[in-house]
């Protein structure tokens, strides 16, 4: 019904579709037409981002809209929009660098346009999962999006830095201490988050690294020095710490060391707590065990055949598996019981227990 008289009102005036303010009797003409324009090209972005064809529909609205001259592509109005949004998203990443996040408090008159922007982006955000054309995002602007951290649904009131410091010294004068659990209501998440961003922000330094720094040094060293006072735990529980991942030694690296581990210790039962290779063999373990389930793994059916003619234990838990594969390398680990002479071929086994379509390299 909007278009017929648009179609009409085009031409009426000779061609032109340009309703002018004191046009009040299309009015809502008026209206409808660049808000047109705008969610049919957001939904032409969309198929061009994601290399699909535009679905019917849309290419008959839009060609309806070419009768009438108008190319919704190439409007300016979609140029005006994105133009504002880049102006917008340069603002959001000043703030970030200056506060450390994107919450944009909405009660502060600074940031009313911004929070407003915000606000509207999550809206958009809602149509955009329902793959809505209303929506004006698209998938590269939800990207750039993501990767400033932006948050698409706010589900708690922002706080600012000094109410998450009165809640902590509240959080110590009733329990005595800082070391807030991660399942705690109010500040488990919040001091989940500062670790991270400790952790993150002392590497970036020892490493020389700024892109690490996701806000700056002066704000960090602010709210370390205001954390210290209070007494807060920077660093809770235990962590593994893996070398940088060019030191990280190959899988290749690795089963050499298996090797060496074998021929000084007369098995593969390597303890988890040995470092580096113990880490290793445990995630070898639960690789294969995904690789029989079917799941996605990295190991691979040439790894499992070279792990099993190595003498490699894939499941701690049967001591029959233990004693089958410690015999078959050759003598048995000290308190597990066995009798080589009844214990079948290791790479029979390892072949058992292989998904039924899994290809094997003749090689091995």
């Amino acid at each position: 019904q909007m278009y017929d008289r648009l179609k009409q009102y085009h031409a009426d005036h000779q061609g032109s579709t340009r309703i002018p303010s004191a046009d009040t009797a299309n009015a809502d003409l008026r209206k409808w037409l660049p808000n047109q324009k705008s969610q049919l090209g957001a939904a032409l972005q969309r198929c061009d981002d994601n290399g699909t064809e535009p679905p019917l529909y849309l290419q008959e609205k839009v060609s309806k809209l070419a009768e009438v001259g108008i190319d919704v592509k190439n409007s300016s109005r979609a140029a005006k929009n994105l133009s504002y949004w880049n102006e917008m998203y340069a603002s959001l990443e000043a703030f970030k660098r200056e506060h450390g996040h994107v919450l944009v408090p909405t009660e502060k008159p600074e940031y009313s346009q911004l929070s407003t922007w915000v606000y509207n982006q999550q809206k958009e955000y809602r149509l955009y999962k329902e793959n809505n054309p209303k929506s004006r995002l698209t998938s590269d602007l939800v990207v750039r999006l993501h990767d400033i951290g932006f948050v698409f649904e706010r589900r708690e009131k922002f706080l600012t830095w000094e109410e998450r410091l009165s809640q902590l010294e509240e959080y110590k004068r009733i329990h005595g201490h800082c070391k807030v659990k991660t399942n705690d209501p109010e500040l488990g998440q919040w001091t989940s988050k500062i670790r991270r961003e400790y952790r993150e922000y002392t590497e970036g330094v020892n490493d020389g690294n700024r892109k690490k720094l996701k806000i700056s040094s002066e704000t960090m060293e602010k709210r370390i020095r205001d954390l210290t006072e209070v007494g807060f735990v920077f660093q809770a529980g235990k962590r593994i710490t893996l070398p940088p991942k060019h030191k990280q030694k190959s899988w290749e690296e690795r089963f050499e060391e298996l090797l060496q581990y074998k021929e000084s210790a007369g098995h593969c039962i390597v303890p988890q707590s040995t470092p580096g290779l113990g880490e290793w063999v445990h995630r070898q373990r639960k690789d294969y065990k995904a690789l029989k389930e079917g799941k996605p793994s990295k190991m691979t059916a040439e790894r499992a055949i070279q792990l099993g003619e190595a003498g490699f234990v894939f499941d701690t838990r049967n001591t029959n598996a233990k004693a089958a594969r410690a015999a078959a390398i050759g003598g048995l680990p000290p308190g597990v019981p066995g009798d080589e002479s009844t214990l079948p071929p290791l790479s029979k086994n390892v072949y058992r227990y292989l998904p039924p379509d899994t290809t094997v390299a003749e090689s091995i």
